[in-house]
């Protein structure tokens, strides 16, 4: 299929029918700094905050204490403009259980950024023992090894994502249509990689959206109003390209923060390229039925270069920059298992009031259902959670 065939499977997004009904966002407490283009991974109930545009303090935010609390900072040689942060495989490295992160970046010809590929074996801070010596700390890796220098890439705004078959293949796509595939043990780049540079998008990749899918080797990759679906054969050391349905209003549009939930990709506001100006809507991507759409809430104000968090069927928005290029400190939550919840009881209420086919049958299915959360709360909702919800959406 062609580009062009792909967006002609389009539906409508702006039609009332296509309009995705999802739960407002809701304020956090403001960050301790204000930062943009920041990167963050999650670890149990901590979203662990990367540095980014204007700071280079790490933190950790607990979901559940609702707090910050300073990790660290990488060091004044590294200077942050769109660099990236993903969580390196614990089974690769002795780290006694520890989870570590793998921070990468830097482009000398355009932004001036040195480059700098650190790790950080991560102790929480949230611990009551104190931190043991070398955790915490951003270090070189094995062979003091640094991604896009010897090639020199553009690595600024490049996106990551860590897979294979045994998760030991770190995938980078960056500029102008370039996928880099590097061996997480060694820390080399594969080499002889069939169409690592063929990638059919027209726009030079920065900024955009990385999302895995179907595999370890899957992935979605969204430039602007340009979608394609990328597989690796690692046997054969190929890429293949399938083109899928664009969003014409993305046209230009960089900068937006992107997360995939049940097999839906959401993107949160973003900027107008040739207008330069901040967009404030929410869209959607259902990857199955290739549909776009338009969500029934937008951001509380015009927003580009938020960072995105995915934590216990919630979506964090952390930092950002407004229309005046002011770094932000908001924190806004978007909450899918209440919604869910709310969603899920309501369908299934319908379905009882058709099968239970006279008010009695009702009323007794009902009652039950009414004791059953006076005893549990909505035990039983979550239950069900994981099997429903992929049809609430």
């Amino acid at each position: 299929m062609t580009q062009s065939e792909a967006k002609a499977t389009i539906k409508n997004p702006n039609s009332e029918d296509s309009l995705l009904s999802i739960p407002a966002l809701k304020t956090l407490a403001p960050l301790p700094k204000e930062v943009t283009e920041a990167q963050c991974v999650t670890i149990g109930d901590e979203i662990l905050i990367c540095g980014g545009g204007r700071t280079k303090d790490c933190f950790s935010y607990h979901v559940k204490k609702g707090q910050y609390k300073r990790i660290c900072a990488y060091g004044r040689e590294i200077a942050l403009v769109g660099h990236s942060v993903v969580l390196y495989p614990l089974h690769l490295k002795k780290s006694n259980g520890r989870q570590m992160l793998l921070s990468f970046g830097g482009d000398v010809s355009r932004y001036g950024a040195p480059y700098h590929t650190k790790w950080l074996t991560y102790q929480s801070v949230w611990e009551e023992k104190p931190i043991e010596d070398g955790m915490n700390q951003w270090t070189s890796i094995p062979n003091e090894v640094t991604f896009g220098k010897e090639g020199q890439h553009d690595l600024c705004g490049a996106r990551a994502s860590v897979g294979g078959a045994n998760n030991d293949l770190l995938f980078i796509t960056r500029k102008p249509q370039y996928i880099d595939v590097i061996d997480l043990k060694s820390f080399t780049y594969l080499q002889n990689v069939k169409y690592q540079d063929t990638m059919p998008i027209r726009e030079n990749l920065g900024y955009h959206c990385l999302v895995p899918f179907q595999n370890k080797n899957g992935m979605v990759v969204i430039q602007g109003n340009e979608c394609v679906l990328v597989k690796f054969d690692e046997l054969q050391k190929e890429f293949r390209y399938s083109p899928l349905p664009g969003f014409e209003p993305f046209n230009q549009r960089w900068g937006f923060a992107c997360a995939q939930f049940n097999r839906r990709i959401f993107f949160f506001g973003g900027s107008d390229f040739d207008n330069e100006t901040c967009m404030d809507d929410i869209i959607s991507y259902q990857i199955d039925s290739q549909l776009w759409s338009k969500c029934n809430v937008c951001m509380p104000f015009p927003i580009r270069n938020s960072a995105i968090a995915l934590v216990h069927s919630s979506i964090h928005l952390i930092g950002g920059m407004n229309d005046d290029y002011n770094p932000l400190a908001i924190h806004y939550i978007l909450s899918f298992l209440v919604h869910f919840l709310y969603v899920i009881k309501k369908n299934l209420c319908a379905s009882f009031f058709f099968f239970a086919k006279t008010p009695e049958k009702v009323k007794t299915i009902v009652t039950y259902w009414w004791k059953q959360d006076k005893r549990k709360g909505l035990e039983w909702a979550k239950d069900l959670f994981s099997v429903i919800a992929i049809f609430c959406l």
